[in-house]
């Protein structure tokens, strides 16, 4: 699902795109190069993972989930804003 995700994402932020119900950052398309590199690396993370997974090994399985999250990780620390505190 990951991997199939990943091929759309980029359609999901069109420029004008920002609202103010999207936790999207304005530098997604200020950044637009960066940012759309994080996509691939997603893919290429997800698809080591189910490798590891297919082959059975469950310590390089630990391994690619944490990559994956990292991967993850790396846009959204960049490119989306924190939830909004409750009450405010």
């Amino acid at each position: 699902v990951i991997l199939e995700n990943m091929d759309q994402v980029l359609d999901f932020f069109p420029p004008g795109s920002l609202s103010e119900n999207s936790r999207a950052k304005p530098e997604i398309w200020e950044r637009w190069g960066e940012f759309s590199k994080h996509p691939a690396n997603v893919k290429k993370a997800a698809r080591e993972l189910a490798a590891a997974a297919r082959a059975g090994d469950e310590e390089a399985v630990k391994v690619r989930f944490k990559a994956l999250g990292q991967a993850c990780k790396g846009c959204h620390e960049s490119f989306r804003a924190p939830k909004p505190k409750q009450g405010t």
